[in-house]
């Protein structure tokens, strides 16, 4: 943990915030964003969560399962950005960390942040 974000109403117990690195989600997500995650699985295909793929780090990408057609129970991690590719891998490599749930950008993220040290 690098710090606390003062967070009320709204937020539940379980929810936790991550750092953004990166540009696979530009321009829904950009890089020194933090998203806000609530640690529960998608309801369903096409929503972003905290992905981590054979215990690599941790990605954010919009989840869509695969149960029909040539493969079955193969994740579908897909990138916002365009520039980046869309990736396959059977479901029993894929642990989902946590549901995206908004986000804090600029500015406001001093608003909430306390740091840990």
């Amino acid at each position: 943990p690098e710090g606390f974000l003062a967070l009320y109403g709204g937020v539940s117990q379980d929810s936790f915030a991550l750092r953004v690195e990166g540009e696979s989600m530009s321009d829904l997500i950009q890089d020194s964003d933090v998203v806000i995650l609530q640690k529960q699985q998608p309801r369903r295909s096409g929503e972003i969560c905290a992905v981590c793929v054979s215990g690599s780090e941790t990605t954010l990408k919009y989840v869509d399962w695969q149960t029909s057609g040539k493969v079955k129970n193969e994740v579908v991690l897909r990138p916002h950005n365009p520039d980046f590719p869309t990736i396959s891998v059977p479901a029993s490599e894929v642990e989902i960390n946590g549901l995206y749930q908004g986000l804090l950008r600029g500015e406001l993220i001093n608003t909430f942040y306390r740091d840990v040290n």
